[in-house]
C-alpha cells in the first residue's frame, strides 16, 4: 500500500505531531542509511527531537523523494544513520536556524500538501515547510511576517541558490473533497509509521538489489571478454604452426659435435640439419655460436612455457571471478536480502578486488604488480609474487599510508594492505596479510615465520639494486592457520 499523502491524510498527521512534537527541541539532523546495503540514502532525512521534561526523544522522518515523498515519526531511532555525511547548503542552514529551538505548532495547509512547522522564537517564528507534492516534494524555511498567511523565504531545498522572496500558502478550497484519510493506518502515528518503515524496507532492497544486479552484469561483461581474449592466446601460442624451440635446441645440440655450418636461403640464414629422415631448417644468428643458440633456443622454449603458464594462470583466475559473479547473481534472485543479510556486505568486499584479480601497475599497464585478495573485514592486499612485481608493487602501486609485509631475514613476496588515510588495519586484516607473506614466500607448510610489518612511507628503494630497506617496523610471530589460508585462496 502507498505510503504517499492526500491533502486530508497530512491534514489528520499534522494533528497527531502536533500531540507529539509540540515543546520538543530540534537536536539533530542526520542522514539515514539504505538498511539492506548500509549506504546512505537520498531524499531522506530524520530529525532528531527532545521531548519537553522527559528524557526522551521523537524522532520524525521525512522522504522528499519524487513520485514518493511521505513522512513518519517514531519514539525510537528506527534506522541508523550516516554520521559522517556532508550536509547540503539547504541542512546547514536549517540546523543553524533551528538548533536548539522547540516546535510551537505543526499544522496543515487546507486542502493543500503542505506541512508547517513553526518554532518558537521572540519575533518573526521561523516556520520549516514540507511540500508533499508527489511531482515536486520539496522544504522551504521560511520566516513569519506577521500577517495571515504570509511570510519570508529563506532557504529552499530544490533550489538553495534562492534570493530572500516573499511566499505564501493560502487555503486550497477548490481541493478533491472526495480524498479519504486512510483509517485503517492513520489511526495513531505507530500504526502509520510502522506502515512507512515496512515500504521502506522494501524499496531499499530493491534498490540495493537492481544496482548490485547491474553492477554484476557489468563485471561478468568484461570478464567473458577477457575469458575470451585469453582463451584465444592460448590456442593461438598451441598452434603448431608456431616454432618448437625445444624440439629445435635438441636437434642442435644432437648436431654439435658435426660443427654445423649456417647457409643462406630466401628465409635468411638457418642450419639444415636431418631428423628422421627429413630435412628441418633451425633458424640461425651469426652473431653466435651454434652452441650459444643451443642455450637461446632453450631459453626461447622456456619463455614460451612460462607464457603459457601465465596464460593459463590468468584465465583460471578470471573464470573463478566470472564464477563467483554467476552465483551472485543466482543468490540475489533466489532469496529477498532480508533472508541472506550478508550478501550485499559479501559482494561489495569482493568488489574491492579487480575484476581480473591481477592488478597492473598504471605506471606502465603492461606490468603486473600482484595479486589481489580481499580480508575477513574487507580490506583489499595485494602480493607480489615475484622480484618484478615486488618492486611494482612497493614503490609504485602502493601509498606512503599502505601498510606493508614481509617474512622476517629471507628473500620473498612483498605484500600491501590498502588502507585509507588516518586509518589502521583490524587485527584480522593483518593476519591475513601475514599469512599471505608466509604462503607465498615459505609455501603452506611453513612452520613458525615472523613477519615484520611497517607503513610503506618507511619502506626506501636501495640505489642500484633490486631490494628495498625499511624501518620502524613491527613483528609478528605467524603459526599457519590452514582455515584461514583456505579462506584467502579460495576467493
Amino acid at each position: 500500500m502507498s505510503t504517499t499523502l492526500n491533502w486530508k491524510e497530512i491534514e489528520r498527521l499534522a494533528h497527531l505531531l502536533n500531540e507529539w512534537l509540540k515543546g520538543a527541541e530540534l537536536v539533530q539532523i542526520a542522514v539515514p542509511k539504505i538498511q539492506a546495503g548500509k549506504m546512505a540514502a537520498k531524499f531522506e532525512w530524520i530529525y532528531k527531537f527532545k521531548r519537553p521534561r522527559a528524557a526522551e526523544h521523537v524522532y520524525f522522518y521525512l522522504c522528499l523523494r519524487p513520485q514518493s515523498p511521505t513522512l513518519a515519526a517514531f519514539k525510537h531511532k528506527p534506522w541508523d544513520v550516516e554520521d559522517g555525511a556532508s550536509k547540503s547548503p539547504f541542512e546547514q542552514k536549517i540546523f543553524q536556524e533551528l538548533r536548539g529551538k522547540s516546535v510551537e505548532s505543526v499544522n496543515a495547509v487546507k486542502g493543500d500538501r503542505v506541512l508547517l512547522f513553526k518554532f518558537s522564537a521572540k519575533s518573526r517564528a521561523p516556520i520549516l515547510s514540507f511540500v508533499m507534492i508527489p511531482a515536486k516534494p520539496d522544504a522551504l524555511l521560511l520566516k513569519d511576517k506577521g500577517e495571515t498567511h504570509e511570510y519570508d523565504l529563506v532557504a529552499q531545498f530544490r533550489d538553495p541558490n534562492t534570493r530572500a522572496q516573499s511566499h505564501s500558502f493560502a487555503s486550497n478550497h477548490t481541493a478533491p473533497k472526495e480524498f479519504e484519510a486512510r483509517p485503517e493506518l492513520l489511526v495513531n502515528l505507530e500504526t502509520w509509521s510502522e506502515h512507512v518503515k515496512a515500504s521502506r524496507l522494501q524499496q531499499d532492497q530493491e534498490s540495493v538489489k537492481s544496482k548490485l544486479e547491474k553492477q554484476i552484469q557489468d563485471r561478468l561483461k568484461k570478464l567473458e571478454k577477457s575469458i575470451a581474449q585469453s582463451r584465444q592466446a592460448l590456442a593461438k601460442g598451441q598452434d603448431k604452426a608456431t616454432t618448437d624451440y625445444q624440439k629445435m635446441g635438441d636437434l642442435l645440440k644432437a648436431h654439435l659435435h658435426s660443427k654445423p655450418k649456417a647457409v643462406k636461403t630466401n628465409r635468411g640464414y638457418v642450419y639444415e640439419l636431418e631428423s628422421d629422415e627429413e630435412k628441418i631448417e633451425v633458424p640461425a644468428d651469426l652473431k653466435f655460436s651454434a652452441s650459444e643458440q643451443v642455450q637461446r633456443l632453450y631459453d626461447l622454449a622456456k619463455k614460451k612455457i612460462n607464457q603459457k603458464k601465465e596464460l593459463e594462470s590468468r584465465l583460471a583466475d578470471l573464470e573463478r571471478s566470472a564464477d563467483r559473479e554467476r552465483s551472485f547473481l543466482e543468490r540475489l534472485h533466489a532469496v529477498p536480502l532480508t533472508e541472506e543479510p550478508d550478501l550485499v556486505r559479501e559482494i561489495q568486499f569482493a568488489h574491492k578486488i579487480p575484476s581480473e584479480e591481477v592488478l597492473h601497475s598504471k605506471k606502465n599497464p603492461k606490468a603486473t604488480v600482484g595479486k589481489a585478495f580481499v580480508s575477513k573485514d574487507g580490506s583489499l592486499i595485494v602480493v607480489g609474487r615475484n622480484s618484478k612485481e615486488n618492486l611494482e608493487l612497493t614503490l609504485h602501486y602502493a601509498k606512503g599510508n599502505d601498510l606493508w609485509l614481509h617474512v622476517k631475514g629471507i628473500p620473498g613476496s612483498h605484500v600491501i594492505v590498502k588502507l585509507e588515510r588516518g586509518k589502521s588495519p583490524t587485527l584480522e586484516t593483518l593476519l591475513d596479510a601475514a599469512h599471505l607473506a608466509v604462503y607465498y614466500t615459505k609455501g603452506k607448510d611453513a612452520d613458525k615465520t615472523e613477519v615484520d610489518y611497517t607503513y610503506k612511507k618507511h619502506v626506501k628503494s636501495i640505489k642500484g639494486q633490486k631490494e628495498v630497506t625499511y624501518s620502524q617496523n613491527k613483528t609478528l610471530m605467524i603459526d599457519m592457520d590452514s582455515e584461514r589460508l583456505q579462506r584467502l585462496l579460495g576467493q
